[in-house]
């Protein structure tokens, strides 16, 4: 019984899976180098700009929260 048909040779098949590990390999890499290098440095000041005036008294004001 066949288990499976042969399209590429295994001197094509053997350079594909390493480049595919490889490159799985290097994406959680750099994923972890952007968390740890990058994003701290960029979006700290974002992430300060975008927060400010989003507490919760101010978004019932604004939306007119019965609670209040």
């Amino acid at each position: 019984m066949i288990a499976g048909i042969i399209l590429l040779g295994r001197y094509v098949i053997s350079p594909l899976i390493a480049v595919v590990a490889l490159s799985m390999a290097a994406t959680t890499l750099l994923m972890v180098c952007h968390e740890k290098l990058i994003q701290p440095r960029v979006g700290a000041r974002e992430s300060e700009d975008r927060d400010a005036g989003w507490d919760i008294t101010s978004l019932r004001k604004e939306f007119g929260d019965a609670d209040t």
